[in-house]
């Protein structure tokens, strides 16, 4: 079941059965495949994946919606086991900590690698998996982002997977969808490669994520972006999301700026590239200055706070917005109370 989410009233969607995985053709040990999964993710729950993509606001406001209609979020948004994934699996043996992970949000239905990509993924020890039917013309929150977690989990489950080497990436609007999953599902993956577009943290579509999150976005993730020169409205998108990872002091990001490309994929050469900073990329900031970045950060929060009491009732609605979205987990206990809200 597939549907848009209105911004308000949301609807509900009912738990679907699972079903036994099987492998769409033979499954091989190595190589090229298609696969279906049977085990669903539980960061993919339809609660889970609304709640970390809504503005606690926002948030406060359904749960009192779901309070006064007896209504709930149940189960998922996709059944896994009707799905079909593209996986390429190194013919290589893994390091000693387990094969890399590459999940991939196309901009197009086909979930499949480029060729050029093969050679890389099989030196670098590299697994890609890919959701077909997840391009540009399909929801994030109904469907992209719940086949990206499924598609994590499951691989987790069949293969040697390292855990701290599981990284989300995507083309263009595969990209700003692959952007929202790397911050608000930092406990799922370690880090992200984004090709021609990306979303900045605190902006319309990407609230902060809860504080545990937002905790190992700044103490382990890798974030990864790739923009062609003349690609100029996804460059200006792309500087933006990089502040913001400054802003919220996330561990190590890099911006990679091909001058001889517009609005492109990565080809072999730059997804080489790209997988070996999401790799082996390491922060320019000391342990101190990321540890003085969050502090900073923390005394921001209170003084919103102290503004928002300081101000005029009148105000204060419009003030409460801009804390959510500068702030979010920072500042939420206060909001709810501030806004009324109950748990």
């Amino acid at each position: 079941m597939a549907r848009s989410w209105p911004v308000l009233g949301l609807l509900l969607l009912l738990a679907q059965p699972g079903a036994s995985a099987t492998a769409v053709a033979a499954e091989a040990a190595s190589g090229r495949m298609r696969l279906r999964f049977d085990a669903p993710s539980p960061h993919a729950q339809v609660g889970n994946v609304v709640q970390r993509l809504t503005h606690r606001l926002h948030w406060f406001e359904i749960q009192s919606w779901l309070r006064a209609t007896g209504g709930r979020f149940e189960g998922h948004a996709v059944d896994v086991s009707r799905e079909t994934f593209e996986v390429y699996v190194p013919r290589r043996a893994p390091d000693p900590g387990g094969y890399s992970l590459f999940v991939w949000i196309h901009a197009i239905d086909d979930g499949a690698p480029r060729n050029d990509w093969l050679p890389v993924l099989e030196k670098l020890g590299v697994i890609y998996i890919g959701a077909n039917d997840s391009g540009n013309g399909h929801s994030p929150v109904d469907r992209r982002i719940p086949l990206a977690l499924h598609a994590a989990h499951n691989a987790q489950r069949r293969f040697p997977v390292n855990p701290d080497r599981v990284w989300v990436g995507g083309m263009s609007g595969g990209a700003r969808t692959a952007s929202l999953v790397a911050v608000a599902f930092a406990d799922v993956f370690t880090g992200g490669l984004f090709a021609a577009g990306a979303d900045p943290i605190g902006g319309r579509r990407l609230p902060l994520p809860p504080l545990p999150v937002l905790r190992q976005l700044q103490e382990r993730s890798r974030l990864v972006s790739y923009t062609g020169h003349a690609d100029t409205v996804n460059m200006l998108q792309v500087r933006q999301t990089h502040s913001s990872y400054d802003r919220y002091c996330a561990w190590y990001h890099k911006p990679m700026f091909d001058r001889r490309t517009e609005h492109a994929n990565l080809d072999g050469r730059w997804l080489k590239k790209g997988l070996l900073l999401l790799r082996d990329g390491r922060p320019r900031t000391t342990a101190a200055q990321r540890l003085a970045c969050r502090h900073e950060l923390e005394e921001r929060a209170r003084s919103a706070i102290a503004g928002y009491q300081a101000a005029e009732p009148d105000q204060r609605a419009a003030l409460a917005k801009k804390m959510d979205k500068d702030f979010g987990p920072l500042v939420a206990s206060f909001l709810r109370a501030a806004t009324d809200g109950s748990g």
